[in-house]
């Protein structure tokens, strides 16, 4: 409601057009407008790496994976240095299947921000790595008890692991942390049939 009374008080608001496709259209599982409305925001302001970025993980969530791919280097021809928590072009080339791609870029990322890569970790147990992906849960899980790592973020790795309890658990974690969980994205889709 806010975001919409926003954009009648002024309907070239970048941040209300950014909002609504991301946290509104997206959430309710309306792609195709979540998709118009981000293309909408983006004419606003083209320049913009972080509306770029989201831009890309609306085609992503959306399953148009070639052009999140096309908008995520997009993105790093904006800023070249440009991460958001990790990388979205990794996480194309991990949802087409192009997993040496993905694994360079999660090892950039993770060089460049000092950070284990929960993508990495997952990218890894989809290749069936299992040993690789689970040395970077444990190293997740341990920062996490001295630092603020979101629980929606290790839970995306026990979804990969095919432990679904246990992403439930951290899911709940993650509630309980009043984490901005983004339900949408491709890594939790094979808990969306579980009652």
């Amino acid at each position: 409601a806010e975001i919409k009374r926003a954009l009648q008080i002024n309907r070239n608001s970048t941040e209300a057009r950014l909002f609504l496709p991301y946290s509104v259209d997206a959430e309710q599982g309306d792609w195709e407008k979540a998709v118009a409305e981000i293309r909408e925001a983006e004419k606003l302001d083209p320049l913009s790496p972080a509306l770029s970025n989201i831009v890309a993980w609306i085609y992503l969530g959306s399953g148009q994976i070639d052009e999140a791919i096309t908008q995520a280097k997009h993105t790093l021809q904006l800023d070249p240095n440009y991460m958001y928590r990790d990388p979205i072009l990794a996480r194309a080339y991990r949802e087409k299947g192009d997993y040496a791609r993905a694994i360079n870029l999660y090892k950039k990322a993770e060089e460049a921000t000092g950070s284990p890569q929960p993508g990495l970790a997952i990218t890894y147990a989809k290749m069936g790595r299992q040993s690789d992906a689970r040395r970077i849960l444990d190293e997740l899980k341990e920062i996490s008890a001295t630092k603020y790592v979101a629980g929606d973020v290790i839970a995306t790795i026990y979804v990969s692991l095919g432990e679904k309890d246990e992403a439930f658990r951290w899911l709940e974690h993650g509630f309980e942390q009043y984490a901005a969980v983004n339900y949408f994205i491709p890594e939790f889709r094979p808990l969306r049939s579980d009652p």
